[in-house]
């Protein structure tokens, strides 16, 4: 409906998708930085965990093997490190501490890992022995997150490499009809109806939106992304189209021209 109006308001459909785009790129991006940020410590994850249980394994103290863990390189998880064990010295029990921690990450892998370590220690198994295969299997989990993201980028280039040729060629197709439209004129033997040009051009628009919206959800399907991160690749594939649809129109606009023929009396 918002692109409705502003096609009637400014009469062309490069600029609905230039300013739903610009108006989609900005929760778009957030969600991008959001998912940025939650795969960044998740990166540092298992150097938390290798940290914690040989701590844990000489102190057999969760509040000792905490602060020892927070002097290790842990990047943007050395902040939720530090919170985990302020919740532990005002009381708060570590199994409630660890998953306070996952929570405030919003990462899934480590609310769930963290869920996993409070059972652990909850049963009294040997820390050490606990964390090794836990780290173990969050490495796998990573290294096969590293690959999907490599396939995806991929994908990716391949999804924005087709957007382009296709809006290119439906702005070839349209130019050529208004091409013949220009020159052709009825003739008493022989009528033809005119072109629907405005009708094409609408047909163009809503093919163009819906092949966007359909790569903008395969892209985030391939990646694995947060749902929301949608929102950025589609308003990057919708600026990519308007981008597109205004070069194609000046450059078949021009070459046409250099052609246009002179309508026979």
């Amino acid at each position: 409906m918002v692109g409705c109006l502003i096609y009637i308001l400014l009469k062309d459909f490069f600029y609905v998708f230039l300013i739903v785009g610009s108006v989609l790129l900005i929760p778009g991006l957030l969600a991008y930085i959001i998912e940025r940020s939650v795969l960044t410590l998740d990166e540092y994850y298992p150097t938390f965990l290798k940290s914690l249980g040989e701590n844990l394994s000489s102190t057999l103290n969760m509040k000792s093997a905490l602060e020892y863990s927070t002097h290790v390189q842990l990047g943007p998880l050395d902040r939720l490190a530090r919170n985990t064990l302020k919740w532990i010295l005002l009381g708060i029990i570590y199994e409630r501490s660890l998953l306070l921690m996952g929570i405030e990450s919003t990462s899934n892998l480590i609310f769930t890992f963290n869920r996993i370590l409070s059972d652990i220690f909850r049963s009294g198994s040997p820390p050490l022995k606990a964390c090794k295969p836990l780290f173990n299997v969050v490495i796998r989990f990573l290294e096969f997150r590293k690959r999907r993201l490599s396939a995806a980028k991929g994908v990716e280039m391949t999804v924005i490499i087709l957007q382009l040729i296709t809006i290119f060629l439906l702005v070839t197709i349209s130019g050529l009809m208004k091409f013949f439209t220009n020159i052709l004129q009825p003739l008493p033997y022989f009528p033809f109806n005119t072109v629907p040009l405005n009708l094409i051009q609408l047909g163009n628009a809503l093919l163009v939106f819906l092949i966007l919206t359909l790569n903008s959800l395969a892209i985030v399907e391939v990646k694995g992304s947060f749902k929301w991160v949608f929102l950025f690749y589609n308003s990057i594939l919708l600026l990519i189209s308007g981008v597109t649809w205004i070069v194609g129109n000046l450059l078949i606009g021009n070459v046409f021209s250099m052609f246009q023929l002179e309508a026979p009396i």
